[in-house]
């Protein structure tokens, strides 16, 4: 799994943890926190690929936003 719809979010001092979940496969990764990162809510998607994250909000956006990730998913 390279993503799915967000279920939590989580953030700490320097980071967001966003748990997805596709199907019955769950996954987290870790991303840079900034003023894209911090407006991730549930129900929005995010996949990954490489060093980025892209971010499908629900609404207001037409386009995936590209977020800089930080480690691997797990």
């Amino acid at each position: 799994m390279v993503g799915g719809k967000v279920i939590r979010v989580d953030e700490a001092k320097s980071k967001v943890r966003i748990e997805c979940q596709d199907g019955n496969d769950k996954a987290t990764i870790f991303v840079e926190k900034n003023e894209d990162s911090q407006a991730i809510e549930p129900g929005d998607t995010v996949w990954w690929q490489g060093k980025l994250a892209y971010w499908t909000p629900t609404t207001g956006v037409d386009q995936d936003v590209a977020i800089p990730r930080l480690g691997f998913s797990f």
